[in-house]
């Protein structure tokens, strides 16, 4: 999808994972694992909706 329509999403709430850079967060029906880096862009590793995504941004939600 792109990032807009990934962004029309509405965000839930979120677990961290291990580490405050890594978390699962939950938007209206999908799962996404999120890892924060330094530089302050984010990456997600997987979705419950697909089973390949990868989308950095330094504008999460």
């Amino acid at each position: 999808p792109s990032q807009r329509e990934y962004y029309k999403t509405t965000f839930v709430t979120r677990w961290p994972i291990t580490s405050n850079r890594t978390y699962v967060e939950y938007y209206s029906f999908v799962y996404y694992l999120i890892i924060k880096y330094d530089n302050d862009s984010t990456q997600v590793l997987w979705s419950s909706k697909q089973s390949i995504m990868i989308l950095n941004t330094k504008n999460f939600k």
